[in-house]
Order: C-alpha cells, then sequence, then structure tokens
C-alpha cells in the first residue's frame, strides 16, 4: 500500500499493510530533525502562528509519516505571521505575544481578551472576519492537486475552525466559563456566531479542493483539562453539543459530495473519555489526539470504543517523548498498537499526542518511527 491507500484502509476499518503513522511537526522540532538524519534538504524556515510546519513531502517520506496538511491563507487585511516575528494580530482580534523558554525554544501566547467587556449586544459591533474573503483560498486548489498527483500521501485539512475554545479565547477563560453557567443565553450566541462563519469557511474550502483530501481536522476546541472535563457532561449536551453537531453535520454532508470516501477528525486535548460517545453519535469518524496522561484516558480505557471511532495519535508528548528513552517509546508504540489498532491493524493511525515539540530529541522520534514498522506492519497481501 502506498500512504493515501493504507490512511484510506485505517479509517475505513479494512486490513491495512502497516498502521498509518501521523505526525505534524513544531519548525523547531523539524529541523533538528532534517539535521539528524543529514536530509538533503534546505531547513523550513516558515510555519504559523502556533509553530507548525507544513514540511515538503520529501521531508515527511524521509520521516515515515503518511500525512500531509493542507492549510489555508490568512484573510487579506491580516498581516501573515513570519517566523521569528514579536507580535501577532488574528482575523479575530487576538493579540499573540512572542515569548522564549528557558531552552530558548519561541512560542506565541495569547496576551489579551478582545471581547472581555462585550455584553450581547455589543456583539454585532465587534469587526468579525469576513469568511468569503478570496484571499482565504488563493492557491488552496493548485496546492491540493498538486500533492494529490505528485505524491502518495494522505492529504489532510487544515483549516481551523472552533466554537467553544475560541470563544473562551476572545472572551477570556475566566469570563467564559461564567458565561456558560450565569448567561447562557449569550455563551450560545457567541458559539453560534462562530459556527456560521466556521460553515462559511469549510464550505468554500470543500468546494475548492475536498475531492483531493482524505479527511479534515474540524476544529481545535478542547473540552478537557488533565484532570476532568472544563464542563460537565450535561452542559456539553445541552449547550455545545447542539452548535457542533449542526456544524459536523452540514460540512460532513458537504464533504462526502466531494469525496464519498471523506472523514472527520475531531480535535480535543485532555480528559474527554465521558464525551466520547457523544463524539460517535455526531459522526465524527476519528478522534485526536487521545492525551494519554489525562484522567480516564490510558488506552486501555479507550478500547470498549475500538470499531465506533478511529483513534489518532496516543504517544504521550508531556513526558514520554521530551523525557523518555527511546527503548521507552518503542515500548509505548508497542502498546499503543496491541490495544488501539484492530486485528487487521486498521482503525488507529499512530503518532505523537501533539505537534513534535523542539525539546523532544531526534532519536526519539526516529524510535517512534521505526518501532511502527516493528509492531505494526502486517504480513498478508492487500
Amino acid at each position: 500500500m502506498n500512504s493515501r491507500e493504507r490512511v484510506q484502509a485505517a479509517l475505513d476499518y479494512k486490513p491495512v499493510d502497516q498502521v498509518p503513522l501521523d505526525a505534524t511537526l513544531t519548525i523547531g522540532a523539524c529541523n533538528k530533525l532534517i539535521n539528524h538524519l543529514q536530509l538533503p534538504v534546505e531547513p523550513v524556515k516558515e510555519c504559523c502562528i502556533f509553530q507548525l510546519c507544513f514540511p515538503e513531502p520529501e521531508i515527511l517520506k524521509s520521516l515515515g509519516i503518511d500525512c500531509t496538511y493542507l492549510p489555508i491563507n490568512v484573510p487579506s487585511n491580516v498581516k501573515p505571521y513570519q517566523y521569528g516575528d514579536m507580535e501577532h494580530v488574528t482575523e479575530f482580534g487576538l493579540l499573540y505575544r512572542k515569548t522564549v523558554t528557558s531552552e530558548g525554544y519561541e512560542d506565541m501566547q495569547i496576551v489579551n481578551a478582545p471581547l472581555a467587556d462585550y455584553e450581547m449586544e455589543d456583539l454585532d459591533k465587534y469587526p468579525w472576519p469576513d469568511p468569503n474573503d478570496d484571499a482565504i483560498y488563493a492557491g488552496l486548489r493548485e496546492r491540493a492537486k498538486w500533492l494529490y498527483e505528485n505524491t502518495d500521501l494522505a492529504i489532510v485539512g487544515y483549516f481551523g475552525g472552533s466554537m467553544f475554545t475560541l470563544a473562551s479565547q476572545l472572551r477570556g477563560m475566566e469570563n467564559w466559563l461564567v458565561d456558560m453557567v450565569a448567561d447562557p443565553e449569550y455563551a450560545i450566541a457567541l458559539m453560534n456566531r462562530l459556527k456560521e462563519y466556521f460553515i462559511t469557511l469549510y464550505s468554500r474550502c470543500l468546494d475548492e479542493c475536498g475531492e483531493y483530501l482524505s479527511f479534515i481536522r474540524t476544529d481545535y476546541d478542547d473540552y478537557g483539562a488533565q484532570n476532568s472535563e472544563l464542563i460537565s457532561p450535561t452542559m456539553f449536551r445541552e449547550m455545545v453539543k447542539p452548535i457542533i453537531s449542526d456544524y459536523y453535520t452540514t460540512i460532513k454532508k458537504k464533504f462526502l459530495e466531494k469525496n464519498p470516501n471523506g472523514k472527520l477528525m475531531k480535535h480535543t486535548c485532555g480528559s474527554v473519555y465521558n464525551f466520547i460517545d457523544d463524539f460517535v453519535d455526531m459522526g465524527i469518524d476519528m478522534l485526536d489526539p487521545i492525551q494519554t496522561t489525562a484522567a480516564n484516558m490510558g488506552i486501555e480505557n479507550l478500547t470498549k470504543f475500538k470499531g465506533k471511532i478511529v483513534f489518532h495519535e496516543a504517544i504521550d508528548t508531556m513526558h514520554l517523548m521530551p523525557q523518555g528513552t527511546p527503548e521507552e517509546v518503542d515500548e509505548a508504540v508497542k502498546k499503543a498498537i496491541e490495544q488501539l489498532a484492530m486485528e487487521n491493524g486498521s482503525g488507529y493511525l499512530i503518532g505523537p499526542g501533539h505537534h513534535l515539540q523542539p525539546d523532544v530529541p531526534p532519536e526519539n522520534f526516529v524510535a517512534l518511527r521505526d518501532a511502527v514498522k516493528k509492531y505494526g506492519t502486517y504480513n498478508r497481501k492487500l
């Protein structure tokens, strides 16, 4: 199988020759790997605000990665982020400011909450971005078509999307959690406004390139913290689920019109065990990133969902990848494949449970890549 065939089979619960490997890389981690493996390519010089880079196919193939992520552009009235910028303002008015860790690694942190003082009647006055700005989609179809015709990688739509987490950033987390309890009408109105924006954006993206995509990352909403959910399952089902369910249903219908095999991946960090049945109910095909160190998210707890939802990643990036040994990484990969993959190897795309950070020793990622081949290869003709 080539990468695209392997990923599609895993998503469809069909036999695979090898469990697919997916990994997203920060610019620092990617360049450390390029140097460590002495790849005959130039260092990556560009990334997005989250420090995530989008390596060229030859880099991904050298790393054994089966997927490539396809981003959109910023709107025409937003200055594109450049690696090293001291500040960046997004289309939603969020101000990110550069920070540097004690190890010298760059990151960007939000330092404002532009809707902190806004009441319900003020929402119409805010300068919301326009999802029909053509600049967002410039070159999207051409890049997707080129990747489809010139590589065998599975192409992933990476277009943003957030109703819950973006609302918490715009309001400030404390205000947002108070809204959910004390002013649910306001919270629902804000989430619905964001939903309509992203439905339009995803519809445009899928019109441009949906036929070339294997799956799309629907959002970056985080519903879990380290020890519990951020909100109760009851509040989630009463306030959040109806909104995001409408979002998922709408974009999935559009996606399937363009690609009958297209799948939706839902991202949420933290402890979300009690929401997984809801994700299945809403038509989510794959759950990312499986934060195994969060409460109730150990892989042994998730086996009950095998065959209901595809698992994505699940190799710990809090402790194991940055601090463990290659031998410990090898053992973790073996355990994850044994417990999360189906008997035919499908139902699981393995990888680091977050964008690979620059504090991860390159040897540990190489150990992960090699362990996938060792434990995730299935000796049968397909």
